[in-house]
């Protein structure tokens, strides 16, 4: 299966942090949704999107020295609530550590586009 973490970016891997839209998951997975077409992604009906917890991110790529930052976008179209999942190596060379942390989204973690 094909990842975020498969692409290589040298600026980390782009997330969108829920908790910055309030409200609950409903809401806030429909505000990703427009954050995702606002910049330019066409979503197909099989694309999902999948809720990584931070701490369990940390956790299961402490090997490769993984951490979450915040990372707002403001140039047009802006995102807020733009993150970046970072690692000391590149998460790409290091399959072992892209799927521990693959493996930490639970069947209930993942939605539709």
């Amino acid at each position: 299966m094909e990842s975020a973490l498969d692409d290589p970016d040298p600026d980390g891997v782009s997330v969108t942090w829920l908790e910055h839209f309030g409200g609950d998951r409903q809401h806030q997975i429909v505000e990703v949704r427009k954050q995702i077409v606002a910049g330019g992604i066409t979503p197909r009906g099989s694309n999902r999107i999948a809720i990584f917890n931070v701490g369990s991110v940390e956790n299961a790529g402490s090997a490769a020295g993984a951490h979450v930052v915040e990372d707002p976008i403001d140039d047009p179209p802006p995102n807020q609530a733009h993150a970046l999942i970072k690692a000391d190596v590149p998460l790409q060379s290091q399959p072992l550590i892209r799927a521990a942390i693959v493996h930490t989204v639970q069947a209930t973690d993942i939605e539709t586009y």
